[in-house]
């Protein structure tokens, strides 16, 4: 799998970047992706790039001019490219003075298709999808109900969520929440409810977006969510404690529902001869 590497920023009015050749030789030489990339950084900032051949050298093209532009970028800026996947990178940037710059939350407007700092409207999955997204897209309706509210208290994060069909077996997290809470990679969290019990899931990186990073958490989610009677049309308040880095659901709004083991609609048949 790819590797990260870095880069000096010597010309920031250049249109493209170069990437570096011994990266280029030993992961792109004959890989370079024919689709856009998306290259994101802190702030919610997320920019659709290609990656061409100019000259000798491969390098970010057509964006890159956003890039440098939206993020002031100057002289001798060190910057750090970690490889997500073929189509994703993200972008950490370091002063002269070996500082990472933290850059402000980027401000939604009519017309920026790349803001991921509001509450986004859930997109349909593409065709790429695997068991953990069963019954997904059955009601697309019903998603814009998820993250109606997304809270980024000086202390503890949180958000808000209506379980609906998607959250049968997994809990995707919102357009970024993971720069609040320092999500920087696939891995695990833990889930506690208001008893103290906690659960282990597993947190992935959610590949049916490609504008922005998203991650959600599936293995374990299932046991979560049926073990605190979480059904459809239930409201969660769900708050990251970074003392603990821990996801706690802090509240719950039950919504009433008819008598079902599971809260996704069970049919019972009739019982006697004529069922």
């Amino acid at each position: 799998m790819p590797g990260s590497f870095f880069m000096i920023l010597f010309d920031p009015s250049a249109d493209h970047l170069s990437l570096p050749p011994d990266y280029v030789d030993m992961h792109l030489k004959k890989k370079i992706p024919n689709s856009p990339i998306t290259l994101s950084a802190n702030g919610g900032y997320s920019w659709r790039l290609e990656i061409k051949k100019i000259g000798d050298s491969c390098c970010f093209t057509n964006g890159w001019s956003n890039v440098v532009k939206d993020l002031q970028l100057g002289f001798a800026d060190f910057l750090y490219f970690q490889f997500v996947d073929e189509f994703t990178f993200i972008l950490s940037v370091y002063g002269p003075n070996g500082c990472e710059k933290i850059f402000p939350q980027k401000i939604e407007d009519d017309g920026g298709e790349n803001v991921v700092d509001h509450d986004e409207e859930e997109k349909k999955y593409d065709g790429n999808n695997d068991d953990d997204y069963d019954d997904a897209h059955d009601d697309d309706d019903d998603d814009d109900a998820d993250d109606e509210e997304n809270g980024d208290d000086e202390e503890d994060p949180c958000f808000v969520t209506i379980i609906n069909k998607t959250h049968k077996k997994i809990l995707r997290l919102p357009a970024g929440f993971e720069e609040l809470v320092g999500i920087k990679a696939e891995g695990t969290m833990k889930l506690k409810n208001l008893d103290g019990k906690e659960w282990v899931t597993g947190l992935k990186l959610d590949k049916s977006y490609r504008a922005s990073i998203r991650y959600h958490m599936s293995p374990g989610w299932c046991a979560f969510r049926k073990q605190n009677d979480l059904l459809e049309g239930d409201k969660c308040v769900f708050k990251y404690i970074r003392s603990e880095r821990t996801l706690l659901l802090a509240k719950v709004t039950k919504k009433p529902r008819p008598p079902s083991s599971d809260g996704f609609w069970v049919v019972e048949r009739a019982r006697g001869r004529g069922s």
